[in-house]
């Protein structure tokens, strides 16, 4: 907020077993195709309160 001047939102989508950051790092494709729809949700609902 302090460089854009607008809230921002940060979800995490790893599950503890994803081993982030190690050298056996794993993001189950399941994850992506989950945080894509919920993307394209909160989007939406930005949109119809935009302007």
């Amino acid at each position: 907020r302090e460089i854009l001047g607008v809230e921002t939102l940060l979800l995490g989508l790893a599950l503890a077993d994803c081993r982030a950051h190690s050298p056996n790092e794993n993001f189950p494709v399941e994850n992506l195709e989950v945080g894509i729809k919920m993307n394209k949700a909160i989007l939406q609902e930005i949109g119809k309160s935009a302007l």
